[in-house]
């Protein structure tokens, strides 16, 4: 009787110890923190966490497998550690001490530990970008082999044995990463022509494109997107390229994705990755057909949730929206506001002094509002910078025309939020009843497409 017992007994028993989703909780301390929210991204997905008032937050979320996460406490601070199913991890912060890192406990402790000082080993080969990329190919990769050979040692110091597993396909990921940036990086540390039609990409061969989990190694995700990107540009002459519409380039990259990835949530992954692209950075307007086909066809809800949200917020700066209003005094303490610029086309530059891109545009800009003085237009400049003493220095330096203005806070300021600055030098052209003509105007630089555009709603105000 005991015996069938047993017996009886053992798949109830195999069931209990079953392995499969479990909640994990990520909790932490973020001291002396000025933002309200932080945000926790893995595989592209990012979930905004609230602070609380004792700068303390608490994250839920339910794995089957070790994770890596990555917090963000801001545009350049980044901390990446690993999740267990069932885990509780604690992370404290001092943002006054960045430099100390982060502290962590909890049954990973060591393992994010680890982290920091993998981390520290990429910086010590590549932190001198110039010293690394302009090295002859063999050279290069002589100094790739020691990197990963370092790199593997490291991992080979950590207990836990599904994460030492990872962590050499995380570490694989980086080599490959690097040896296919190798060809443009050197041909732009050595001022020389890249011609990617002859560069050796040969790292990619053989990568697998359908391991979604290793979506949360950004090295993998990149080497996915490149691949793809290579095939997108074997298959389509690039003077084609330029000249298609984003849609119909859009329609032929998610064709080809289609034909060359057989994971569903990798091919939501690279559609979801190419309409942020374009939703965040061009003319989003244009996208309306496909993006509801994306939401549609999308079985990846974290996917389908990101250009959801992300199509929606943009409608609040499409054209024929209403401007954001905003006040601010210039260089001189003179106080603007938008609204009392009606009347006027309202060409507006966000830039910074740091900006290479920005400060390009500035000669073609001034070109532009010598060209067009007297006519109803106005000319801001609203300035991205930090560090206001550097923005007021070059401003008067250069005596650069048009209103000069500080959007104190930079991307946190006001405006930018509103504006959805996600990348400088951004253009906005609005019209004379401060209602948005386009978020994605053309750059000084751009000559006659400017033009154009300017007379176009020129002629328009009686």
């Amino acid at each position: 009787m005991k015996k069938y017992l047993a017996i009886f007994l053992l798949p109830l028993m195999v069931a209990s110890c079953a392995k499969g989703p479990k909640e994990a909780t990520i909790s932490g301390t973020l001291l002396n923190y000025k933002d309200s929210v932080t945000y926790i991204t893995s595989k592209g997905i990012t979930e905004t966490i609230k602070i609380n008032a004792d700068k303390t937050f608490i994250f839920k979320t339910t794995i089957d497998k070790p994770v890596l996460y990555t917090l963000k406490g801001g545009r350049k601070i980044n901390f990446e550690f690993y999740v267990n199913p069932g885990d509780i991890t604690e992370i404290t912060i001092d943002f006054e001490n960045i430099k100390d890192g982060a502290k962590y406990t909890g049954k990973l402790a060591s393992t994010n530990n680890y982290l920091v000082e993998k981390k520290q080993i990429v910086k010590k080969y590549t932190s001198d970008f110039n010293k690394l990329f302009e090295l002859k190919k063999e050279q290069f990769n002589l100094t790739l082999d020691s990197l990963n050979n370092e790199l593997l040692e490291k991992a080979k110091t950590l207990s836990n044995a599904p994460i030492v597993e990872l962590e050499k396909y995380s570490i694989d990921y980086l080599i490959k990463g690097l040896k296919v940036n190798y060809p443009e990086y050197n041909a732009y540390v050595n001022n020389v022509e890249f011609k990617a039609d002859s560069a050796d990409y040969s790292a990619l061969e053989g990568l697998d494109l359908n391991i979604a989990h290793h979506l949360m190694f950004n090295d993998y995700s990149e080497l996915v997107n490149k691949t793809i990107m290579n095939k997108f540009m074997k298959e389509n002459d690039a003077k084609a390229i330029e000249t298609m519409s984003t849609l119909d380039r859009l329609t032929k990259m998610f064709s080809l994705i289609d034909a060359n990835i057989i994971n569903t949530e990798v091919r939501d992954y690279l559609k979801q990755n190419a309409l942020v692209e374009d939703l965040s950075y061009g003319e989003f307007w244009k996208l309306n057909e496909l993006v509801n086909k994306f939401l549609t066809d999308c079985k990846t809800i974290g996917y389908k949730k990101v250009v959801e949200e992300l199509y929606n917020k943009k409608q609040l700066v499409a054209p024929g929206k209403p401007a954001p209003l905003f006040r601010y005094k210039d260089i001189n303490g003179k106080e603007y506001a938008l609204e009392a610029l009606k009347g006027n086309l309202v060409y507006i530059d966000f830039w910074a002094t740091w900006c290479g891109p920005c400060r390009h545009e500035l000669p073609f800009l001034e070109k532009v509002e010598k060209d067009y003085e007297g006519k109803k237009i106005t000319f801001i400049s609203m300035s991205m910078d930090d560090d206001m003493v550097a923005w007021d220095k070059m401003v008067k330096e250069k005596k650069m025309k048009g209103i000069q203005l500080h959007a104190d806070g930079a991307f946190n300021s006001t405006v930018s939020k509103d504006y959805q600055i996600k990348f400088i030098p951004t253009f906005y052209l609005i019209d004379e009843n401060g209602i948005i003509i386009t978020s994605a105007a053309p750059r000084p630089s751009s000559g006659a497409d400017l033009v154009n555009m300017l007379d176009e709603n020129l002629a328009k105000i009686k």
